[in-house]
């Protein structure tokens, strides 16, 4: 594993070695963990895996953590502008196939400035891609 890819908690540890995470999630996870660490020196923090039903309610998610088919990463406010550089190139490369759906949402949402990785519902339940 990236020594500049670390966890929040030992519980996103765990959580990132489940089985049910598709394999396109982790390669666009590592891509933006390489460019980050590339271009900002800077680490990346995985601080969301898996959410109860509850813990999603209470973030006002709509569902997509519940099955695994979305991580969250930290994301640095004062190096905004190539942290969205990062993002938008990680969605070039990892296109979703839905226009509504990109694979990294905007930066600003929820509950603050974060990565948002995400995987389809066909690509979840084929739980394929990369890796």
């Amino acid at each position: 594993m990236r020594e500049y890819l670390h966890f929040a908690s030992e519980r996103q540890r765990d959580e990132w070695e489940d089985h049910r995470i598709p394999g396109i999630v982790r390669a666009a996870v590592f891509y933006i963990a390489d460019a980050r660490w590339s271009e900002l020196q800077a680490p990346t923090v995985v601080t969301s895996v898996w959410r109860s039903e509850a813990e999603e309610r209470a973030l006002g998610g709509k569902g997509v953590h519940l099955d695994f088919r979305a991580v969250d990463l930290d994301a640095d406010e004062e190096v905004m502008q190539v942290e969205e550089a990062i993002r938008d190139r990680t969605n070039r490369f990892f296109p979703t196939g839905l226009s509504e759906m990109p694979r990294v949402a905007p930066l600003r949402h929820g509950t603050g400035p974060h990565f948002h990785v995400q995987a389809t519902k066909a690509e979840a339940k084929a739980r394929g891609g990369v890796l």
